[in-house]
Formats: C-alpha cells, sequence, structure tokens
C-alpha cells in the first residue's frame, strides 16, 4: 500500500529484447477492508527451519 492509501499488485516484468528497460502490470489489490496504518499491520516473519538449500 503506497502513501496515499493505493494498494497494488505487480505482476511479472515484461522484458522487451533488443532493449534496456523492462516495465510491470500494475493491478489494484483489495484493501479487505483494512482501515488502519498500513506500518502497524507488519508482522515480522520467522526463519525458515530448513535454512538455505544445499548447492
Amino acid at each position: 500500500m503506497d502513501g496515499s492509501g493505493h494498494a497494488h499488485w505487480f505482476m511479472e516484468p515484461h522484458i522487451k529484447s533488443r532493449a534496456h528497460f523492462w516495465y510491470t502490470q500494475e493491478l489494484h489489490a483489495p484493501t479487505f477492508g483494512y482501515m488502519g496504518d498500513w506500518q502497524e499491520s507488519l508482522t515480522e516473519r520467522q526463519p525458515d527451519e530448513a535454512g538455505p538449500a544445499a548447492g
């Protein structure tokens, strides 16, 4: 959610061949009725218990 209160989902980028730029399609995301400050809704992710993939 941006500072103006609009939420967006960004799709996989489109890369044009022989060009030096890319762009993504922006879709309006639902608000799910949330009315608070988005920063107060954040929760910390727990580290993956399996650890990094062996390579």
